[in-house]
């Protein structure tokens, strides 16, 4: 746990990449891995700093500002997490997704390391829970975009491994951000972290998937670590409770049975939560069709489009005009003197309301083919005419 001397003092400056310089100006959170606050820069920029502070291995020494690892047996576990922490940054800087937060800058001081990242304006889904819980489709939605976010990062070979309703902000531009990557991993081929250590700061109790406890010794984490998280996120948004430890779960699994949901969203947490690695489903993706009934939803056929009887009067009465515009293009005098018994008065009075009926008719179907009917009908309209 963080005492309040343990946060950099509002005014602190950091140096960050290309002589870019932050100033802090409060904290906007801590937790078991480190600190986040908020800064901005000379041009008036604002952004949020996360600092790599594991609270269990270090302190801070408030005269200088740097992180102490006391016990020296820790030194090595301390410089191997801020390596990961900034390697694990850059990898995040490199993604671009509209639902996960943007890493600007990492580098490293005071004997640890930071990550600067855009400051998302907006609601805090922890905050917005304990006020109000949420309901089915509101519920839906925040999975929608978070599950979008998880896939796009587990394409490309990382897992967030701290996915909670404290990491969701619900953005004022209408984006749902997933944010705070501080555990953050890459994983191989396999899904599963690509290397062999358990070196794993922080869980979040209730949200953490069982192979993320240092006692789990079985397992790896990986993606469906995620999975498992993305659920209880669910859990939590649709009941206010925070889900329980996963053992737990496993001796009592009605107590993540949520009553107002549909019998298919509540199957789908069950499998998503399972404590068996193994046994829950493999994907955000397929969790989310599942929770949602996407693969289930029915198809609407559509209405087959009836053609009107004035449509097909007005194609037949194209192509007479075609016709006749067709003939009257040969010289012969006969056809030509057809004309002249033809009722110049009549022509004006019914042709044109006719060329401008079916021309709006026709344009209904297409600009080109209404373009061409008024056109045919121009044509004939100006040989009855000469």
């Amino acid at each position: 746990m963080f005492d309040d001397d343990d946060a950099l003092p509002e005014g602190t400056t950091l140096h960050g990449a290309d002589n870019h310089v932050y100033t802090i100006r409060s904290v906007l959170g801590t937790g078991g891995f480190g600190i986040t606050y908020a800064a901005d820069d000379v041009e008036g920029n604002i952004f949020a700093v996360k600092e790599m502070f594991p609270s269990d291995l270090c302190r801070r020494d408030s005269a200088t500002g740097m992180l102490i690892v006391d016990d020296l047996s820790n030194i090595d576990m301390v410089a191997k997490l801020r390596e990961r922490f900034i390697s694990e940054s850059n990898n995040i800087a490199r993604c671009h997704h509209p639902s996960i937060v943007r890493v600007y800058d990492t580098f490293r001081a005071n004997g640890t390391a930071y990550m600067v990242m855009e400051r998302v304006s907006g609601r805090n889904l922890k905050e917005i829970v304990r006020r109000h819980v949420l309901d089915y489709a509101a519920t839906v939605d925040v999975l929608s975009q978070m599950s979008s976010a998880l896939s796009y990062l587990h394409s490309h070979g990382i897992v967030h491994l701290d996915v909670k309703p404290d990491n969701i902000i619900l953005g004022n531009d209408g984006r749902i951000v997933l944010i705070d990557f501080g555990l953050s991993r890459s994983v191989g081929p396999s899904g599963l972290v690509s290397d062999n250590d358990r070196t794993v700061a922080a869980v979040s109790h209730g949200y953490a998937a069982p192979e993320q406890y240092a006692s789990a010794r079985g397992a790896e984490p990986g993606v469906r670590s995620d999975v498992y998280s993305l659920a209880a996120t669910a859990v939590k948004m649709l009941t206010g409770n925070t889900p329980p430890r996963p053992e737990q779960i496993l001796d009592h699994p009605e107590s993540i049975s949520v009553p107002t949901i549909p019998p298919y969203a509540n199957a789908a947490i069950a499998r998503a939560m399972a404590y068996d690695m193994t046994r829950r489903t493999p994907s955000v993706a397929e969790f989310f069709a599942s929770f949602s009934d996407a693969e289930h939803t029915a198809i609407i056929p559509q209405p087959r489009r009836r053609h009107s009887v004035w449509a097909v009067l007005a194609n037949i009465l194209l192509l007479c005009i075609l016709a006749v515009v067709a003939l009257c293009a040969i010289d012969d005098k006969r056809l030509y003197s057809m004309a002249y018994y033809v009722d110049k008065q009549a022509v004006v009075a019914y042709a044109v309301p006719t060329v401008v009926s079916l021309a709006a008719l026709c344009m209904r179907r297409g600009v080109a083919k209404g373009l061409s009917v008024l056109l045919a009908l121009l044509s004939l309209s100006y040989l009855l005419l000469q």
